[in-house]
């Protein structure tokens, strides 16, 4: 099998493994469908780089508990046609995750506690005119959902990675198990409320207040590796590449959520 689908559990991925691809590939395009008429580009997969017949790429926002079919399509230097190859994956989810769509590094499985009742927001303005009993509507196309999500986390390391993700300030995606009864979908993040209550201490409540958005456009790319991962982590550039046989391996490294903090 020259492609090949597997769920990574570690930031709730499907790791796509492209192989075979053509001794004189140079790019991938990997995408994804459910019906096989309409097919998505996963995201970053629209310009995937092929080193010896190899190419690799994780979908951070697959469908939950539906059969996905994966494609992948080869190309060389003159953008002609190599190889295409598909495989098939069903993948559910256990418990309910909050996703940075960019830094994916900040990825983390929550335990929901409860939801509030989604507001469906207006557009409509209602204005009184002098002298009419009545008012003049002045409507438009109804707006976004708006609803609170309450999480809990048990140990300060669980509240701590909760607030760097909304430190972040990133657009989240709530990605939700197959028949989970809150809304899951893009959504920036309000002003959030942390809270202590009863035993033991480390106990946090979240409530976070979630407006629906459109998702990021195709050039916003998922990362797990940054310059300022590096940075942290190694003192030098011969510690790099010491620790590192190529540059794929060091691109395979997963950053700290504390980069998130800007001194």
């Amino acid at each position: 099998m020259a492609l090949d689908a597997s769920y990574n559990a570690d930031l709730s991925r499907i790791q796509l493994a492209a192989t075979v691809l053509g001794a004189s590939a140079t790019y991938a395009v990997m995408d994804r469908t459910l019906d096989g008429v309409t097919y998505t580009t996963v995201r970053g997969g629209d310009d995937v780089p092929v080193v010896s017949q190899v190419a690799n790429l994780d979908d951070y926002e697959f469908p939950v508990d539906e059969a996905v079919t994966y494609r992948v399509r080869s190309y060389n230097a003159s953008d002609v046609l190599q190889a295409t190859f598909t495989d098939v994956i069903t993948q559910n989810l256990d418990q309910p995750w909050l996703k940075s769509v960019s830094r994916v590094y900040l990825n983390r499985e929550v335990e929901a506690a409860e939801a509030s009742d989604v507001t469906h927001v207006s557009r409509a303005g209602v204005f009184p005119v002098s002298g009419r009993s009545y008012p003049v509507a002045v409507t438009d196309v109804s707006s976004v959902r708006k609803y609170d999500l309450r999480i809990t986390t048990f140990t300060e390391g669980e509240a701590e990675a909760i607030r760097y993700m909304v430190t972040s300030g990133d657009i989240l995606f709530f990605h939700v198990p197959s028949g989970f009864p809150a809304l899951g979908g893009y959504f920036t993040v309000g002003d959030v409320n942390e809270s202590r209550q009863g035993l033991p201490w480390e106990r946090r409540w979240f409530t976070l207040p979630l407006t629906e958005v459109a998702p990021p456009g195709p050039d916003v790319i998922p990362t797990t590796y940054t310059i300022a991962s590096m940075i942290a982590e190694y003192a030098t550039v011969s510690d790099v590449i010491a620790d590192n046989a190529t540059i794929i391996d060091l691109m395979e490294r997963v950053g700290s959520p504390s980069e998130v903090i800007v001194p």
